[in-house]
């Protein structure tokens, strides 16, 4: 009986170390709420959680799992991610804000639990490996910004506030660390459209989504 359970309930399921399982719950549990597609504990469908790398012991016949690869994220990369469950965007906005809690996007539930949005995220991973539920969260790689000495970036940024009328540049925005933090850049005020600030040589984690980054020749000043 063991045996069976085993392998026909699939009662024993054996991630690896560079694995993730995506867990699907098919009977005994709640209907997933109007508009949701993502299930938490204890709800019929795709959950939130996964299971880590490990031995597990899953109650035969409840559970389905499917194995994914972890995301590595190199350090030439950045990874850029769209959420497709969670609450719907702020009226006016195309990003997702930020929220806490989540361990980088690879606690699904808590990302969920704690108000996080469907749609674009305005955070970024940077390089590293991370458990993510690739079926709530849909990953694209991207280089890293790499600014060339000599040269500098030059800045449109997709979301904001309007620019007063009249200005061909947006005024400068404090604490957005050279554009690498899109949520401060919103919060302290930052404006769509092309930006007064430039970025100087050097290599950058820039959600490229949000700011549409140009290198440019800096211009050379002779006394």
């Amino acid at each position: 009986v063991f045996l069976f359970l085993v392998v026909a309930g699939r009662m024993l399921v054996n991630v690896g170390g560079d694995e993730v399982g995506l867990i699907e719950r098919r009977f005994f549990g709640n209907n997933l709420p109007e508009g949701r597609v993502i299930a938490m504990r204890g709800e019929i469908g795709i959950q939130a959680r996964v299971l880590p790398p490990g031995l597990h012991l899953l109650f035969p016949f409840l559970y389905t799992v499917r194995k994914d690869r972890m995301i590595l994220v190199s350090d030439e990369e950045v990874a850029i991610l769209e959420a497709i469950d969670g609450r719907p965007l702020d009226p006016g906005r195309i990003f997702a804000r930020h929220v806490e809690g989540h361990d980088t996007y690879q606690d699904g539930e808590a990302f969920l639990r704690n108000g996080g949005q469907k749609g674009p995220q305005i955070d970024i991973l940077p390089p590293g490996k991370y458990r993510l539920n690739t079926y709530l969260f849909r990953v694209r790689l991207v280089a890293a910004i790499r600014v060339p000495a000599g040269t500098v970036g030059v800045v449109i940024a997709h979301d904001g506030e309007p620019m007063a009328a009249a200005r061909l540049l947006a005024r400068k925005t404090a604490g957005h660390t050279a554009f690498q933090n899109g949520e401060a850049f919103l919060e302290n005020g930052g404006q769509r459209g092309p930006q007064i600030e430039v970025i100087l040589p050097g290599q950058y984690r820039i959600n490229s989504d949000l700011f549409a980054v140009t290198v440019e020749p800096a211009a050379i000043v002779k006394a």
